[in-house]
């Protein structure tokens, strides 16, 4: 999943997405969605408080799990495949190469390995909506 940069800095505390790698500041990401760090292409999240907020049970090799149960109720998930959940949020999504790439209200444009979205209207909750998020880097 590939977070929006101007959307995304400005409501998520993302700085900048260098290397493949997005920078978060992560005393603005704890507080709104328990992420502490992005180290090697992969955001860790504080599995206490996202099992509160988005069904996370628990974080474990830079995989995300959540509970398909409470994340279908809250988070329209579809079915888990291959590792992958998909997800049908404000629109449709897709699921490749073990990677979500969300389009929410508006299309992503691919530049350079890193999709700036125009507008994410569900911040980060949709991407901690995902049972399993693989990598928060461009892909």
């Amino acid at each position: 999943m590939e977070p929006e940069a101007r959307n995304m800095e400005v409501e998520e505390g993302v700085t900048e997405a260098e290397g493949r790698v997005p920078e978060l500041e992560a005393g603005n990401m704890e507080g709104e969605e328990g992420v502490t760090e992005a180290e090697g292409g992969i955001t860790e999240v504080e599995a206490r408080n996202m099992e509160a907020e988005e069904g996370v049970t628990e974080v474990e090799g830079g995989i995300m799990e959540a509970e398909a149960m409470n994340m279908e109720a809250e988070e329209g998930v579809t079915k888990v495949d291959g590792g992958v959940m998909e997800v049908d949020l404000e629109e449709a999504t897709e699921a490749e190469g073990g990677v979500m790439e969300p389009h929410l209200e508006e299309a992503a444009d691919r530049e350079g390995g890193v999709t700036e979205a125009k507008k994410v209207a569900r911040e980060m909750e949709c991407v901690a909506g995902h049972n399993i998020v693989h990598q928060l880097i461009a892909s």
